[in-house]
């Protein structure tokens, strides 16, 4: 990984090459593993403590205050937003995490659809809307596309993201 910014102090630079080295060498499955006590596979690995939030009742509370700290003040501002992300493994995990933020901010929630239905180009269109209804079709949720439902309020800034799919056969460069 690369860290090419000018404007870095040189220890701010040493942490982000350890955070980073750290998170290659998670992904490269090289940390050190440990069993626990009635397990016969260590699964289990050493997170340092400067990454792990304090335990709290609310531990996804914990995640986007300590994220985004501020932010009942902050979140018209694109600049300060734009600056942090929480990093989630599905589509399940975000509409919790949006929610949440979205609940904790003033002003009226309203709620957006899609239109979802069977193309009138397909062949067979009759049969394949009885065998998938929209009421079906919007119950699905694939990685890489938007939910059926999104819910904003007025002057919450709403990001799209686009879900990277890696090729098998990308080479990630490393100095």
């Amino acid at each position: 990984m690369r860290l090419r910014d000018a404007s870095l102090n040189q220890s701010s630079v040493e942490s982000m090459k350890e955070f980073s080295k750290w998170v290659l060498d998670l992904g490269d499955g090289k940390l050190y593993t440990f069993a626990l006590e009635d397990e016969d596979e260590p699964y289990w690995i050493k997170i340092p403590n400067d990454l792990i939030l304090p335990t709290t009742v609310d531990s996804l509370d914990a995640i986007i205050s300590s994220t985004y700290p501020n932010l009942l003040n902050r979140y018209g501002d694109h600049k300060y937003l734009r600056q942090r992300a929480i990093l989630a493994p599905t589509n399940d995990i975000v509409d919790k995490v949006n929610h949440h933020i979205l609940s904790s901010l003033p002003g009226e929630t309203r709620r957006y659809l899609s239109s979802d239905q069977i193309p009138p180009s397909s062949n067979n269109v009759d049969d394949l809307s009885v065998m998938y209804p929209t009421e079906f079709l919007n119950t699905l949720n694939f990685h890489g596309i938007s939910s059926h439902e999104i819910e904003l309020k007025e002057g919450f800034r709403l990001f799209f993201c686009e879900i990277l799919t890696v090729p098998r056969d990308f080479a990630m460069v490393r100095d």
